[in-house]
């Protein structure tokens, strides 16, 4: 630390890229589980009301393994259908019909694919629940509101970042002839937040400008740190954690 604290940093690399971000994908059987486990309905009960929303005809069939869908289901009288059902929600009706407007598209959402599978994951199926005709409890509207936020979601286009990955080598003398230290930093700037703007998210701290850095500038170090932890024992499951394992 006192080596390092007023030496200098020569940056050895500075490159800079652009990466995507795509969206969650609709829910596998375990991810819907996973979710509303955190909000207090059990996997058990996650799957017995998810089959009854199934077998009244609102969801596609819920014991799957993927969340990806078949690339038949992207048409422009499907995704009409299914936006529809999703547009019931209120909290989801401006996306709903942001995505009817937007899609279908030359290039499909990376959420359908050509690769064959038994089941796909767990969408609405495009007929139009009624949450005040007595059949909707709160724990049903909470799986179906799930199931079509996950899907709108999942139709957004990816999140676009610029990324700077910095590289650089601090020279310390000590007792020694010692090598440089080494220092690896990567950073992102959000530029278009597509998926991750939905939800009214605050992104304003991901947009932040990029630093300036350049092959060859040097850099003073004005201070260092020493952090000292201890490792801890793993946490008993939750159903959430178990799921995932």
């Amino acid at each position: 630390k006192e080596r390092l604290e007023g030496s200098t940093m020569v940056v050895t690399k500075a490159a800079k890229g652009k990466k995507l971000s795509n969206p969650p994908l609709p829910h596998s059987l375990t991810s819907l589980q996973r979710t509303m486990s955190k909000k207090g309905i059990s996997a058990k009960n996650t799957l017995q009301i998810t089959d009854q929303i199934r077998l009244a005809g609102y969801l596609t069939y819920p014991r799957t393994e993927h969340g990806e869908l078949p690339i038949s289901l992207y048409s422009a009288d499907d995704i009409k259908n299914q936006l529809t059902a999703v547009a019931a929600l209120p909290d989801l009706r401006e996306a709903a019909k942001a995505m009817a407007a937007l899609h279908p598209q030359e290039n499909p959402p990376a959420c359908y694919t050509t690769k064959p599978m038994e089941h796909h994951g767990i969408i609405p199926t495009g007929k139009v629940p009624n949450f005040n005709d007595g059949s909707w409890d709160k724990n049903r509207i909470a799986i179906f509101t799930e199931c079509a936020r996950a899907f709108v979601t999942a139709l957004h286009p990816p999140a676009q970042f610029k990324t700077l990955s910095v590289e650089g080598a601090a020279q310390v003398d000590g007792m020694a002839e010692e090598n440089p230290s080494r220092f690896h930093r990567q950073t992102e700037q959000l530029l278009i937040g597509g998926w991750m703007e939905l939800g009214g998210k605050d992104l304003e701290s991901l947009k932040a400008e990029l630093p300036n850095i350049k092959d060859g500038d040097e850099l003073n170090i004005e201070s260092a740190t020493v952090t000292a932890k201890q490792t801890t024992p793993p946490k008993p499951y939750t159903e959430n954690t178990l799921l995932a394992a």
